[in-house]
């Protein structure tokens, strides 16, 4: 697929899908409006600057969006091995084992929101819906693996969909 089309709603490769342990992710929290998604890269510029966090475990980034009506919670963030001893300033999120349908993401970082909106239909067609943790908000994960650049915002994107049967 070309790159320029590469995320564009309609081309949305299909899914594997993988059950996923609980995980902890530590990160800065920001909500942002649909019309301020350009500045989301600013907080991943923050975060950067707090340099290593003991804890940390791996080296692959993730981002938990949680979709608002106009916009979302974003926590820009990586997965540590628990919440104690974490720099305040840090936002936690625990999230539960659970099923995910997994989309990789081959274009620029910039163009995941039209992934996003591929995926909702995908949703509408699939039989499944987007699972929530525990206290019943629906999120997604971005996952920036190690092939990720982030000077030049293109490989190893994955979006990883919490995923359930649609209730009868």
């Amino acid at each position: 697929m070309p790159p320029s089309q590469a995320g564009s709603p309609g081309s949305l490769p299909p899914p594997f899908f993988e059950y996923g342990n609980g995980m902890h992710i530590a990160g800065l929290h920001q909500q942002f409006a649909s019309s301020a998604l350009d500045e989301i890269p600013s907080l991943w510029r923050r975060l950067a600057a707090l340099g290593s966090v003991t804890g940390r475990a791996g080296k692959v980034d993730y981002a938990v969006v949680f979709p608002l009506a106009d916009g979302c919670d974003y926590v820009a963030g990586f997965e540590v091995t628990g919440f104690e001893d974490l720099p305040s300033v840090l936002a936690q999120v625990e999230l539960p084992p659970q099923r995910y349908a997994i989309f990789t993401h081959s274009g620029h970082v910039s163009t995941l929101r039209n992934i996003f909106d591929a995926i909702r239909a995908w949703l509408s067609e699939s039989g499944l819906q987007i699972a929530g943790i525990a206290d019943g908000r629906s999120y997604l994960l971005e996952r920036y693996g190690e092939g990720f650049d982030p000077q030049s915002g293109m490989g190893d994107i994955q979006v990883w969909v919490p995923v359930a049967e649609v209730s009868a």
